[in-house]
């Protein structure tokens, strides 16, 4: 053994130990690698410690939340860009718009068309993005379940950002654990009987 004042530099032969078979000489055993930190979770979910799946379970509505933030205010965005046709459509229903090539102003009707399109598409996507706020912040807490596979659901209308976030949002919210951390019962187990 060495004792605290020798270094390794001074006793190369450390890595080297007794066996029974042979006390007399040293023979070299080959040295044993701690198992990796992550090859524990090369197995199925199902089979892995619940302490490992609640806190993939935590990491992934830590995630699902952040992106619905980021997914509200992209469709925000995108939801105001129909500005442009309800003020075009207000110039046609006042007369301000100027008729092309000596032709006749457009009818009053068909600026209306532009003005109750493009509020409705500006309203739906304004509360769209209010939703997913909501339902980003619900995820952080752990609240209101239902809420938020609602939200998910309508989110699939805005593609394909929008569909990608409800498709993996029902992923992770329909497992029975993420249940459980929201307060959920998981449901009655289901027998088979062959």
């Amino acid at each position: 053994m060495t004792g605290p004042d020798e270094s390794f530099a001074d006793r190369p032969d450390r890595r080297f130990r007794k066996t029974e078979e042979d006390s007399e000489g040293l023979t070299r055993v080959p040295r044993r690698w701690p198992a990796e930190p992550w090859a524990e979770f090369d197995e199925p979910a199902e089979f892995r410690p619940r302490r490992f799946r609640e806190n993939d379970d935590a990491n992934h509505l830590r995630l699902l939340s952040i992106f619905h933030f980021v997914a509200a205010g992209l469709i925000a965005l995108f939801a105001t860009l129909p500005v442009i046709h309800v003020v075009i459509g207000i110039a046609m229903v006042s007369g301000r718009l100027p008729p092309s090539g000596g032709s006749a102003p457009p009818p009053p009707g068909f600026g209306w068309m532009f003005v109750i399109f493009g509020s409705a598409f500006i309203l739906f996507g304004w509360t769209l993005a209010i939703c997913l706020f909501i339902a980003g912040r619900c995820l952080k807490r752990r609240r209101r379940y239902l809420f938020c596979l609602v939200v998910a659901g309508a989110a699939c209308v805005f593609q394909p950002i929008g569909l990608l976030l409800g498709v993996f949002t029902f992923i992770v919210l329909l497992r029975p654990s993420v249940k459980s951390l929201f307060g959920q019962d998981a449901g009655p187990a289901v027998e088979t009987r062959a």
